[in-house]
């Protein structure tokens, strides 16, 4: 399952608790949003991994499919060359099939590696976010010139999250980034893990999680609704006008596989933002219904890169050209090869899905999600009020 700092994070980004951490914080990014999200993550050690992680699981907006430059950029700064490896070689799939890029500062002669996509030119893109490892201190002269770049764009939704091992460095860095801003920068996220009752001007102190177990169970209770919705979408077919609780848990009962549970919970970390990209708090999710036909076709790509991430990040990688037309001849390979081989044929770019072996369109399934959102919300919440 998660690690300690894993669940931490993940109770952060989730969207369901009061000190909850919105990476779209100027603004909703709908498909015609002019911004898009970039996360700068600060220090070395677990906890800077849990936030690389669970941001790429987590941002995830509309606006990427009206234009591929509009991706969320993750960048992780003062990592170390085995971290790097190390981190790589763990979520090989996704860096398989996404930009990523090394800049090396700790040399006087600065180097880049960039890493393309494996498919690129043969098939379309859908990894919606890209990575950067930048090896070399916060300090360094030549990123701090271009992190004033990024303070000063329009189109960057900046966050920066220093939670390196030294909670004191990570407060003086955290308090001389926010009052050193540029003359008309946009606003920029600052978050830190500091020493207990740090404070400073446009900084946001993360203490550690005193209550981390009754978060991530409730964060589960979540997860076994959108288990029991996609048992009733795939199975029956159609989109369940209620989720009864004794069913709900007689289906999570039913799942043994930890990579199930875990996919069920990746998605429950997406609901608030998925509902705060529509337009809505955590406030009203016992009193909002219905989603549009507009809003839920703007939101069903987003769900399959979603969804196609979190498959990558969990080991499942896309077929070969080979895999693909031997699918293509015989439909009933598509299940034996991903429970064989992990390789999954619907991990293509949501205008490239086809149908599955009954012959429905599995684009059906990102979109039965996005419309039920209102009820798996409204579901939860009545029963964590109870």
């Amino acid at each position: 399952m998660l690690t300690v700092q894993e669940k931490s994070v993940a109770a952060l980004v989730s969207g369901m608790f009061p000190e909850q951490v919105n990476f779209d914080f100027r603004a909703p990014l709908r498909y015609g949003s002019g911004s898009h999200v970039h996360i700068i993550v600060v220090g070395e050690g677990p906890l800077a991994e849990a936030w690389m992680k669970m941001s790429t699981l987590v941002c995830h907006y509309p606006n990427y499919e009206r234009s591929r430059e509009m991706c969320t950029r993750l960048t992780w700064v003062g990592v170390s060359p085995m971290e790097v490896d190390e981190y790589v070689y763990e979520h090989r799939e996704f860096f398989d099939n996404c930009r990523w890029r090394v800049v090396d500062l700790s040399k006087e002669e600065i180097t880049t590696k960039l890493h393309r996509p494996m498919y690129e030119g043969r098939r379309s893109d859908f990894v919606d976010v890209e990575v950067e490892f930048v090896i070399g201190r916060y300090t360094n002269r030549i990123f701090q010139q271009k992190l004033v770049r990024w303070q000063m764009d329009p189109e960057r939704q900046l966050t920066i999250i220093f939670c390196g091992p030294d909670r004191d460095r990570n407060m003086r860095y955290a308090t001389h980034t926010a009052n050193r801003l540029p003359i008309g920068s946009m606003p920029v996220q600052i978050l830190a893990y500091g020493p207990e009752g740090a404070e400073a001007a446009g900084v946001r102190f993360i203490s550690e999680n005193t209550d981390l177990e009754g978060q991530y169970g409730r964060m589960m209770e979540m997860a076994k609704y959108l288990n029991y919705f996609y048992n009733a979408s795939f199975e029956m077919r159609h989109i369940p006008t209620e989720l009864p609780r004794d069913e709900v848990e007689k289906a999570w009962e039913v799942v043994k596989k930890p990579s199930i549970r875990l996919s069920n919970l990746f998605n429950v970390l997406t609901m608030a933002g998925k509902m705060r990209t529509l337009g809505h708090s955590r406030e009203d999710w016992r009193t909002f219904y219905a989603l549009t036909a507009r809003e839920i076709e703007e939101m069903t790509p987003t769900e399959h890169n979603r969804w196609s991430v979190e498959r990558l990040m969990q080991g499942s990688r896309p077929c070969t050209d080979a895999e693909r037309s031997e699918i293509l001849k015989d439909m009933s390979l598509k299940k034996k090869y991903k429970n064989e081989r992990n390789a999954h044929f619907d991990l293509v770019a949501f205008n490239e899905l086809g149908v599955d072996e009954t012959g429905e369109n599995v684009a059906r399934y990102d979109s039965d999600l996005i419309a039920a959102i209102p009820l798996i919300v409204k579901s939860f919440s009545d029963y964590d009020n109870e």
